[in-house]
């Protein structure tokens, strides 16, 4: 028997399963999950050098990256990251007791960049990009 695989998607092994419903055309070369806690306002340093945190929540950032693919695979990964705000279904270190490590959540896309290896062959080095978390998740 076959061990489960949660990156597996019936079609290839991409930890992003689907944007707006849709499959990205090309896996991301590179998939970094971050993980950042949000803090009141009350938060920080007190005079005696210790620290209240005052966590209200989390956020997460997905740093993506593409390498060498064409400029028209470039082009389409990016229309599907256009929206302000798109709906991402993903793989997640957090395991959820109902849908196991996928976790799907509203993001905002950071910065874009792009570099260009080889113009003549068509060829993008590196597209890459952050997704940050629109809403906090629940610190409970």
């Amino acid at each position: 028997m076959e061990k489960y695989n949660p990156f597996w998607n019936g079609r290839d092994y991409n930890p992003i399963i689907s944007v707006d419903g849709v499959a990205l055309p090309h896996c991301p070369s590179s998939f970094d999950w971050e993980e950042e806690d949000l803090s009141n306002a009350q938060a920080g340093r007190t005079e005696d050098g210790g620290m209240d945190k005052n966590r209200i929540g989390t956020i997460t950032a997905l740093k993506l990256e593409w390498q060498n693919l064409p400029l028209q695979t470039m082009e389409r990964i990016l229309r599907m990251f256009a929206p302000e705000y798109i709906y991402v279904v993903y793989i997640s270190p957090s395991v959820d007791p109902y849908y196991g490590y996928r976790r799907a959540e509203t993001f905002y896309v950071g910065n874009r960049s792009m570099k260009v290896h080889n113009g003549k062959l068509n060829i993008c080095e590196k597209l890459s990009f952050n997704l940050i978390s629109r809403y906090p998740h629940s610190n409970t």
